[in-house]
């Protein structure tokens, strides 16, 4: 069974790639890349559209999805504070490498550490 223009289009663009109305006709046989973009989006898929020159100087519409975001906020499992905010993938990591508040080896607020009832009966211990 042969697939839909709509599904090929998704297939393409899933994979990294962009898509203009001329290389759409060429790949998949559609003139109304923009109906099936439409479609698309109608269905959540989150198409977006960005406007390019090509070789003659005309504007054409390129369509992409948008790369997952791997470089979202971490936060404190026990309040939700942001501990870390949207970094750099490489910002991030040295960031986690470095955070000094952990519980069970989970990374935690400051606020949640000092409270935390065995962290406590840690620095009475230390202190006496």
């Amino acid at each position: 069974m042969k697939e839909s223009q709509e599904t090929q289009i998704l297939s393409w663009l899933q994979g990294g790639n962009t898509l203009t109305p001329l290389e759409a006709l060429d790949r998949f046989n559609t003139l109304r890349l923009g109906g099936r973009i439409w479609d698309l989006r109608e269905k959540g898929y989150d198409i977006k559209t960005r406007m390019v020159k090509t070789r003659s100087g005309k504007e054409v519409a390129e369509y992409y999805l948008p790369a997952p975001s791997l470089e979202k906020p971490i936060f404190c499992p026990r309040c939700t504070r942001e501990l870390i905010p949207s970094l750099s993938e490489e910002k991030r990591d040295s960031e986690v490498d470095a955070w000094p508040f952990r519980l069970n080896n989970e990374m935690v607020c400051e606020e949640c550490f000092e409270d935390d009832p065995v962290e406590l009966e840690y620095r009475r211990a230390d202190a006496a």
